[in-house]
């Protein structure tokens, strides 16, 4: 069962994944363009997807355009050969690209304990 993220938690994650961007993934033959936090439900995040590209790549804009939650994820936005984007969160495209040797796990939520990076 996947579990949210604070918008802290998100926040320190996306911050630190940023080197992804201009990555290659041999897994999906994309490259990464943006690690961006989303709404953690499906309707919201669809929602913040198309905000995401009206408005012009503007991940702060789309987030905050309409969504007044509290429970976030972190996602990976890249686009293949052909063009086409893919949207992956960043524990599924850690698993898929085997990064686990070259950066540290992903971080599970913090489930009320402070210590998220012990």
């Amino acid at each position: 069962m996947k579990v949210p993220y604070s918008l802290l938690e998100a926040e320190i994650l996306s911050s630190e994944f940023q080197t992804l961007i201009g990555t290659f993934s041999d897994n999906i033959s994309a490259t990464v363009e943006a690690v961006v936090i989303t709404p953690f439900d499906q309707p919201n995040k669809q929602r913040f997807f198309l905000f995401y590209h009206l408005f012009d790549n503007d991940a702060q804009a789309a987030l905050t355009h309409e969504y007044n939650g509290f429970f976030f994820d972190v996602m990976i936005i890249a686009k293949d050969n052909n063009g086409a984007f893919i949207y992956e969160d960043l524990n599924s495209w850690f698993m898929k690209n085997n990064y686990e040797s070259e950066y540290p796990a992903c971080p599970l939520p913090a489930t009320g304990n402070t210590a998220m990076y012990a």
